[in-house]
């Protein structure tokens, strides 16, 4: 058996699955802090009749309201999140007629998509949230 010499003040070596575990957690740690959906977001909402804009706003204690020009605000409800998938209703003031919308979408980081569901259609819906950089 041949002896083994290290050098003074070397380390150990670490392996690449302690590098990748330790990756992954700060992956997971900082996914889980943006993917909320607290917050105002800019959305775009397209739809067969054009685009239009959209504004939602989220507080911490999942309540909030989606502004349009066109229909005004509107209380969100029964908003849910599941891992990035986020979920809520409302009801819409179209022409003196109210419609209710169910929204269904994913967030990543400070983007949102998804749609918006009607009696008379779905909408594509995709924007960010604004930040304070």
């Amino acid at each position: 058996m041949r002896p083994t010499f290290t050098r003074p003040n070397s380390r150990p070596k670490k392996s690449t699955a302690t590098y990748a575990l330790f990756a992954a957690l700060m992956c997971t740690t900082m996914d889980a802090y943006t993917d909320t959906i607290e917050g105002k977001w800019n959305l775009v909402k397209k739809s067969i009749m054009g685009s239009s804009a959209m504004t939602l706003h989220v507080h911490a204690d999942n309540t909030g309201k989606i502004s349009t020009e066109s229909m005004g605000d509107a209380d969100i409800k029964n908003l849910a999140t599941d891992g990035s998938r986020v979920t809520f209703s409302t009801t819409l003031s179209v022409m003196g007629q109210d419609i209710d919308a169910d929204f269904d979408g994913v967030i990543k980081g400070n983007s949102l998509t998804g749609k918006i569901n009607t009696d008379y259609g779905s909408s594509e819906v995709s924007g960010n949230r604004e930040t304070n950089d």
